[in-house]
Formats: structure tokens, C-alpha cells, sequence
């Protein structure tokens, strides 16, 4: 009786931290509102304490300890006197996750039902923009506005799905992994449901039309015929569903048609603006960041600040020059024992670890408040569905 409590009562929690992490609002009436990030990151810091058991693993603690110490050191010996102590929130509430011991939170069948929900929203907001529905494009702009100024409206200017993630290349990362864990649902309880809703995220991956979104597309076909080599009729109707709605769209919207006819492979990887050309190349923003790594490589800035210096784009890089070169490594140990000491199935512990590794190449993903949120959610619920086919078994 008392575990039957204790899982409904980890439901609700749960159920709260994926409906409220993925869509608290980042602005008010389209102005960027610090405030509710602020709320965030208090309620996520609140739970993730909770989780923190008595005794915690020497290796996690030892990378708590390396991200938080560095941080504040290079802080007090930075160059720069300018601070931005803001991101040291995220840091701190990255750092308290690889403390956390996820594998004994047992949540109940009808935690399916609040993710079912929660795409089912994504997907009415991914629609709203592609068919430039004005009521949801309104709403967007004016309580998800994020980054910069038009960064949103002009996302979804150009019919990018953006949701509440602000930015083409978040967004194409969060349609990926609800792709991924929309399937690894229906495989485990056979609810049609699920896979037209993994058929709509891998839509809205085209629709993205980004380096990262293509380079997830490609792993998500590759999913497919891994997931469903024994279900043919599964992989069949996604492919048709995905064929029935582009026919669909065409014949709606010209404007649809133009972005599709125009669709280049070689404009976007090419993008001097974006991907790896964008970020890597001598004429990049990031360039001079790399410089002042280069030529200071034992001078990393903390929580300090300079207008010359660029802080996104590459988590890598980002990690480094706040805390040596040092720090993503620490950052991507401590994430990956994270995964592999709360998952119960490695192989797929192996495989949401690099496949936010790779992510990394191009944003600072692991410090995005929403994915602080999503992480334990991904964690809990592909436990819960690995214990689904060990009590079937």
C-alpha cells in the first residue's frame, strides 16, 4: 500500500516538473521576463535536493565539487571585472544532478498519459506554426520570446517549429528526443497513439531545416529501422503518415511549397551562419573566444563577463573558458556516469548520452534550463518503461 502511494505521489511530482520545466514562460507580452527563469530554477533546485541521497557516489562529488570550486576561483582571478552571476544557477543545478539517484523513483502507468499530453501540446504548437495559425503564433511571441530580441518571430517567420525552445537548434534536439521516447512507448505497450505522434516530431525535424536537425533526422530513420525490424507495419505507417501529411501541407500553403521546393542540403550545411562553418570557421563570433582561449589557457574567466567574448554556440568551447580546459570534461563524466548509474538499460544510457554529446558541438545544451528539467524525465520514464517488459516477461 505504501509503494502504491509513494508511486502515485512520484507521478504527480513528475508529472508537474515535465508540464511546468517545458512550458513555464520566458517572457510576458513578447518582453524577456528574468523573473520566471528565476522561479525555475528555485523549483528545479528544490527538487533536485530532494533527490540527493545521504550517501553520494565519490566520483559525482568530486565532479560537484570541480564545477562549483573552478567556477568561483577563476571567478576571483578572471581579468574581466564584469560579472554574470546568472549562469551560475545553471551550473549549480547541473553540477546537483549528477548527485542525484534517480533509480529507486517508481512512477505508475498514467505518467504515459502526461507525456502523451505533453507532445500532444508540442504538436499543436509545432502546427500552429508551420500553418501560421495566428492565435498560437500570437501566443508564442508573447510568452516564449527567449535569446534576443525577434529571435522567435523570426524562427517562425520561416515556419520553424520552435515551440517554447526559442531557437531552431534546442528545438530540433527536444523533437528528437520526444521522437525517440514516443517510440520506445509505443514498442512497449503497442498504443497507436504514440507513433503518430513520433510521425509529427520527425515532421517537424524537416521543418526545422538546421544542421542539427538533419543530423537527428538521419538518427531517427536509422531508429526506425532498428526499433521496428520486426514491425514492419509500424515503420510502414509512420513513413505513410509522413508522406499523407507533406501531401496534405502542399496542397494547402504555397508558401509551404516554396520552403519545401527550396530545401537545399548544401545551403544548410554550407551556412556560413549556422552548423559547423558558422561556429568553427576563422570569421565566426566564437573566433575570438577561441583566441582568448588559445592565448590564455590558464586564465579561464568563471562568472565573469566581457563584451568581446562570445557564451554560446558550443558547449565545449563555452566550458573551457570558464573553467579550463578541464571542465567539460569534468561536465561530460559527471553526465555520463549520471546516465549510466540511473539507467537501467546501458545501451540506452550509452545512447542519450551521446546523443546530447554531439549537441554539445553547437550549444551548451546540458546548462538549458529546460533540459535540466527534461533529464530526470527521460531517466524516470525509460525505467519505467524497461520494468513494463521485465513484469510482462
Amino acid at each position: 500500500m505504501y509503494e502504491i502511494a509513494k508511486s502515485r505521489l512520484n507521478t504527480l511530482i513528475y508529472s508537474f516538473l515535465i508540464l511546468f520545466g517545458l512550458f513555464f514562460p520566458t517572457s510576458l507580452n513578447s518582453v524577456i521576463n528574468v523573473q520566471f527563469y528565476i522561479i525555475g530554477c528555485a523549483i528545479l533546485f528544490g527538487l533536485i535536493v530532494f533527490l540527493i541521497p545521504k550517501k553520494v557516489d565519490l566520483l559525482n562529488f568530486s565532479c560537484f565539487l570541480f564545477v562549483n570550486i573552478s567556477l568561483i576561483i577563476f571567478t576571483i582571478t578572471s581579468p574581466f571585472y564584469e560579472l554574470s552571476l546568472g549562469i551560475y544557477l545553471n551550473f549549480i543545478l547541473l553540477s546537483l544532478l549528477f548527485l542525484c539517484d534517480l533509480q529507486k523513483v517508481s512512477i505508475n502507468f498514467s505518467f504515459r498519459y502526461t507525456f502523451m499530453i505533453t507532445s500532444f501540446l508540442f504538436v499543436i504548437l509545432g502546427i500552429g506554426v508551420i500553418f501560421q495559425i495566428k492565435l498560437i503564433t500570437d501566443f508564442i511571441v508573447s510568452w516564449y520570446s527567449a535569446g534576443y530580441e525577434d529571435l522567435v518571430t523570426r524562427m517562425m517567420s520561416v515556419l520553424k517549429p520552435v515551440g517554447t525552445f526559442a531557437t531552431h537548434s534546442v528545438a530540433a534536439l527536444f523533437c528528437f528526443l520526444f521522437f525517440y521516447l514516443n517510440t520506445l512507448i509505443y514498442k512497449k505497450t503497442k498504443h497507436s497513439l504514440y507513433i503518430i505522434l513520433a510521425s509529427f516530431f520527425l515532421i517537424f525535424l524537416f521543418f526545422i531545416r538546421s544542421n542539427t536537425s538533419l543530423l537527428y533526422m538521419g538518427i531517427a530513420f536509422l531508429l526506425l529501422l532498428n526499433l521496428f525490424r520486426s514491425n514492419k507495419k509500424a515503420l510502414l505507417f509512420i513513413l505513410f503518415f509522413c508522406l499523407i501529411s507533406f501531401y496534405f501541407v502542399l496542397s494547402k500553403d504555397s508558401i509551404l511549397f516554396d520552403i519545401i521546393d527550396n530545401f537545399n542540403l548544401f545551403d544548410i550545411y554550407g551556412s556560413e551562419g549556422n552548423g559547423l562553418t558558422g561556429r568553427y570557421s576563422e570569421n565566426s563570433v566564437l573566433q575570438p573566444t577561441i583566441d582568448y582561449i588559445i592565448e590564455n589557457p590558464f586564465s579561464p574567466i568563471g562568472l565573469s563577463y566581457s563584451d568581446k567574448l562570445y557564451y554560446t554556440d558550443s558547449g565545449f568551447i563555452l566550458y573551457t573558458l570558464r573553467g579550463s580546459f578541464l571542465m567539460p570534461i569534468v561536465i561530460y563524466i559527471g553526465t555520463f556516469f549520471f546516465f549510466l548509474r540511473n539507467i537501467a538499460n546501458r545501451k540506452t544510457a550509452y545512447f542519450l548520452f551521446f546523443s546530447i554529446l554531439i549537441f554539445e558541438i553547437g550549444y551548451p545544451i546540458l546548462i538549458n534550463i529546460r533540459m535540466l528539467y527534461f533529464l530526470p524525465i527521460i531517466v524516470i520514464l525509460v525505467n519505467h518503461l524497461d520494468q513494463i517488459e521485465h513484469d510482462k516477461s
